[in-house]
């Protein structure tokens, strides 16, 4: 169920970005420190897997919400609150 603000409970890769590595932890834009860690990298260099690591708070269900830190540019996410 979703209460449209506050914590992210899903999380789901809306654009992979490149330059990332396996294990490196970022915050999710958009709220207060959601954290997400790196699980996955296709073969193409981009994400395709992650892991929610914090829900954070302050957060509104959305589209294209970007991550930031790590080595990489361009991850994109869909969260649910």
């Amino acid at each position: 169920m979703s209460d449209e603000t506050g914590a992210i409970i899903s999380a789901t890769i809306r654009q992979g970005g490149a330059g990332y590595f396996v294990g490196e932890e970022l915050f999710v834009n958009g709220g207060s420190d959601a954290k997400i860690k790196i699980t996955g990298i296709g073969s193409y260099g981009n994400v395709d897997a992650i892991e929610l690591l914090s829900g954070g708070s302050g957060y509104s269900t959305s589209v294209w919400v970007t991550a930031t830190g790590g080595s990489g540019y361009n991850l994109a996410l869909d969260i649910v609150c």
